[in-house]
């Protein structure tokens, strides 16, 4: 039996694949007006850590990368492009 959080025989791979392209992302900090995310998260009725991720990707012009398809819709909502992943 699995318990929760484990890691399932032949996903090992995948998971240390995943891993490695993960680190390969460039990542910077990133300024942030914590009141227009907040005013953001209100009226788009999103979780505050969302919109601090929308609020950067706003005001940097960049578009957003994720698979959550209320986050990607709420993106959409305020003219930030959403980047798609292949499928």
């Amino acid at each position: 039996m699995q318990e929760h959080g484990q890691i399932r025989e032949g996903t090992k791979e995948v998971v240390l694949t995943a891993w490695v392209s993960y680190g390969r992302i460039p990542v910077r900090l990133a300024q942030l007006d914590v009141a227009k995310a907040l005013e953001m998260a209100v009226a788009l009725r999103v979780y505050a850590y969302d919109a601090y991720m929308l609020e950067v990707a706003r005001s940097a012009r960049a578009p957003l990368l994720t698979l959550d398809a209320a986050l990607a819709r709420a993106a959409r909502t305020i003219g930030v492009s959403v980047m798609e992943l292949p499928k």
